[in-house]
This record gives C-alpha cells, sequence and structure tokens, in this order.
C-alpha cells in the first residue's frame, strides 16, 4: 500500500486515542537515521501500529511524535549531485532527471515515537518502492581499487578531523548561507568553502576519484547532521526566543495580532509559538 493511504490511517489512530501529536523527529534525527539517537528501539516489523500505539497508552503516554519524510527537490538535487561526483564509468549510468523528479512529493517514510524511560521507542514504514529509488542512485564505489580506497579516506578523515565536526557542525547549522542553499552539490560546495580543512583535502585530492569522492562524501554527513541540528536545536531556539518576545510584548499592553505584526509574523503562528514554548519553558 502506498504510504499516502497508509498516513491519514496513522494520524486517525493517533486521535482515537486521544494523543497530542508533536509533528516533527524529537531528536536530531534525518531520513537517513544516521544521528538516531541511543538508545532508541523499533518496533518489530511484524506487529501492526495499533499494538504500539496501545502500547503507549497501558505507558500513561500523552505525547506522541508523528511524521512523514517526503522525497523533495532538495532530495533530487541531492541525488543528481551524486551522479555529478561519479566516475565517468559510472555516468553512463546515470539516469534522467525527470525520472528521478517523478518521485518528488511522495511520502518516502512515515514514523511515530515515543520516548519512556529514557529510551525512544518507534514504529516506522518504508514506502514500497524505497529500493527503486535507491537503484537510480550512484552505485558504490569499489574501495579495492585504489591505493588508500573509500573506507580508508573515511577513516583517515574521522581521525584527523574527529575532534573538530562538532564545532564544524554547529557552525554550518548557524550559518545563513548553509541554511538557505538547497541540498545536492551546491550544499556540498557550502560546506567546503566553510570548512578550509576540508576543501583542502579535497582539492590535494583532485586527481584521486575514490579520495575526492570519499571526502565529499564525509563533508555531506557533515552537512547532513549540520541540517538536522538546525531543524531540532537552531529553528527551535529561535522559536522560543520569538514566544518570549511576544509574551513580553503582550505584557507591555499589546494584543497578540499587534505583538505577531511587530515581530514580522501572522497572529496564529504566535499562537502557535506561545502555546508550544510556555512561558518559563
Amino acid at each position: 500500500m502506498e504510504l499516502e493511504q497508509v498516513w491519514p490511517e496513522v494520524q486517525k489512530e493517533l486521535a482515537s486515542r486521544g494523543f497530542m501529536v508533536f509533528p516533527s523527529p524529537p531528536v536530531n534525527m534525518d531520513q537517513s537515521g544516521s544521528s538516531a539517537p541511543s538508545p532508541l528501539a523499533m518496533w518489530p516489523p511484524d506487529r501492526t501500529l495499533e499494538e504500539f500505539l496501545d502500547l503507549a497508552v497501558a505507558l500513561s503516554m500523552r505525547l506522541v511524535y508523528a511524521w512523514e519524510w517526503r522525497f523533495t527537490e532538495q532530495d533530487l538535487d541531492d541525488v543528481m549531485g551524486e551522479w555529478d561526483q561519479a566516475s565517468e564509468s559510472a555516468s553512463e549510468a546515470r539516469p534522467p532527471r525527470r525520472r528521478v523528479a517523478g518521485y518528488v512529493g511522495r511520502i518516502t517514510s512515515i514514523n511515530v515515537q515515543f520516548t519512556y524511560g529514557g529510551v525512544v521507542h518507534g514504529w516506522e514504514q518504508h514506502a514500497p518502492w524505497k529500493a527503486e529509488l535507491e537503484s537510480l542512485r550512484p552505485p558504490a564505489v569499489d574501495a579495492d581499487s585504489d591505493t588508500e580506497g573509500w573506507d580508508q579516506t573515511i577513516r583517515r578523515l574521522n581521525r584527523d578531523f574527529g575532534d573538530k565536526r562538532e564545532a564544524w557542525v554547529d557552525r554550518l547549522a548557524r550559518d545563513d548561507a548553509f541554511q538557505r542553499t538547497s541540498f545536492g552539490r551546491a550544499k556540498t560546495e557550502v560546506v567546503l568553502r566553510a570548512i578550509p580543512e576540508l576543501s583542502e583535502a579535497a582539492s590535494r585530492e583532485g586527481v584521486d576519484i575514490i579520495a575526492s569522492s570519499a571526502t565529499r562524501s564525509f563533508a555531506r554527513e557533515i552537512g547532513a547532521d549540520a541540517w538536522a541540528r538546525y531543524k531540532s536545536v537552531i529553528i527551535p531556539e529561535r522559536e522560543r526566543e520569538l514566544a518570549r518576545q511576544g509574551r513580553e510584548l503582550m505584557a507591555r499592553g499589546m494584543s497578540r495580532t499587534e505583538a505577531a505584526g511587530r515581530l514580522g509574523m501572522g497572529k496564529d503562528k504566535l499562537g502557535r509559538l506561545l502555546a508550544q514554548y510556555p512561558d518559563g519553558d
């Protein structure tokens, strides 16, 4: 069954049990799960969503996280950007952009999660065409075809730059150019420009297809972590500050509409922020 049909049913099941639903992930997480939390307990695929939600009810959970990932224009750019960096021989199998573009807007996966006892508990369902989409990406690089190889390059980069990665991720997450740039090759270039050490490494390895591709892949991973942090940390920070300012303006006598106008947003959005970030939160 296509997930476009499943998603309304998921929402119906949540509503029937009276859950409050937060419509985004509770942790640093992207579509690949590369920043997924630990510990994370996933519901067995042979058990139903209804059973999972009944467990949440039995544990007296009120708040659950539920969201869908969709294949976006940025994801399309990302796939085509990977082909731009593929070897010449691999590029012969490059699919037309219009073929990959056919997936834009479709739901790739649905997630429902709740936290209990310090553990994130999750249910997930992937689109039946996920394998077909993955087949349109460039083939994995064969590390045996080069002296250092893909895996060795990644290990070297982690060894040389591992202690700097966290600072890079945080800096990128707060960088306006990074936030504005669409995914794919353009975003990778922003990462490389913002991190001179990686840019230098990529330039130095330019004649080595595997090492250069591995370095760019490393840069994309840092970019993915930074984007996840932007969504889960930076955006909430900004929204929390807007809620604080709105509450302060209203305390001075402004109406919600007036306060929202002063902050450059609509009344409904300010109302959502005030509810999402209560005073003192």
